[in-house]
Parts: C-alpha cells; structure tokens; sequence
C-alpha cells in the first residue's frame, strides 16, 4: 500500500488511491486468487487417500 500510495499523482486525496487498486486487483488479482483457491483444492483433493 504504501510503494502505490508514494507512486500517485496526488497522494493527499484518498479517492484515487482506493479507487486504482480496488479495480486493479479486480482485474487480475480476483482472476488469480480464483486460480490459486482452485489450484489448491484441485491439489488437496487428489491428496485424499482413496
């Protein structure tokens, strides 16, 4: 938070500063925790002994 914070044009308004990274990780970031929560349980079903 604080390199995305430092990295804004204006650093006193907080709107710019949530508004960026809500839509960034809203993009890639839910896309890739899907991915991972999937990967980890596809990983840990198959790690069940049958």
């Amino acid at each position: 938070m604080e390199f995305e914070f430092e990295s804004t044009p204006r650093p006193l308004s907080p709107l710019p500063t949530l508004t960026y990274p809500a839509n960034f990780y809203s993009e890639t970031g839910h896309l890739a925790i899907h991915l991972y929560l999937y990967m980890c349980t596809f990983v840990g079903f198959f790690n069940i002994p049958m």
